[in-house]
């Protein structure tokens, strides 16, 4: 492989973890280059002592594809650790420049079983705000609170970037803070505006 792209800190931390469960030298990564979609993506990298070589500036697989193109970059053969459920963007957008792209799940996204109830009494007892990281974090707590938004339109809700506004917007889950960073700071960052935009009006 020449290139290994990451989507996400989960997807860094399992391939940390698996390599050290099977005794793998981190060094013998060394000739990769690695792609990371934001911020956190890259500090998750960096904890296990390798810098990212492309960083789009909007955190979005397109992005990663328009960036390789502007620099002139075509990797050959890439490793795309990812979740099981992870969209199609980046390896497709990689396979239509020409590389050769193998997926494999680093890590599971899965639903916790039997916690509806606590979700639903949660938001009866009332809830502020409302974070979302991915569009599988809305699409599972729909799920939890027997398919309906209802609930979770009570709150305010945070979306991490336009990708998870977009699940939102298909599942009726209202939309009132996107975050300018897609990151848990940048969700961070914009609900403190949000409080503090709030505070001055009354």
């Amino acid at each position: 492989y020449d290139w290994m792209m990451f989507t996400s800190s989960n997807a860094v931390r399992g391939v940390s973890a698996r390599m050290k469960a099977l005794g793998i030298d981190s060094r013998s990564l060394s000739q990769l280059k690695f792609g990371v979609n934001g911020p956190s993506t890259a500090r998750a990298l960096g904890e296990i002592g390798f810098n990212a070589d492309a960083i789009p500036d909007q955190y979005l697989a397109s992005a990663m594809i328009e960036l390789l193109k502007e620099r002139g970059i075509r990797p050959k053969n890439v490793l795309f650790p990812r979740s099981e459920i992870g969209r199609e963007t980046l390896a497709n957008g990689l396979r239509e420049m020409g590389a050769n792209v193998d997926e494999i799940t680093s890590y599971s996204t899965e639903t916790p079983n039997d916690t509806g109830e606590l979700a639903t009494e949660a938001y009866e007892q009332g809830i502020d705000f409302t974070t979302f990281t991915s569009s599988s974090t809305i699409r599972n707590l729909v799920k939890l609170l027997g398919g309906s938004p209802e609930l979770i339109n009570t709150s305010k809700t945070v979306m991490i970037g336009p990708i998870t506004a977009e699940t939102a917007e298909e599942l009726k889950v209202n939309i009132d803070i996107q975050a300018e960073e897609q990151s848990i700071a940048g969700i961070v960052d914009a609900i403190l505006s949000h409080v503090s935009e709030a505070d001055s009006h009354g």
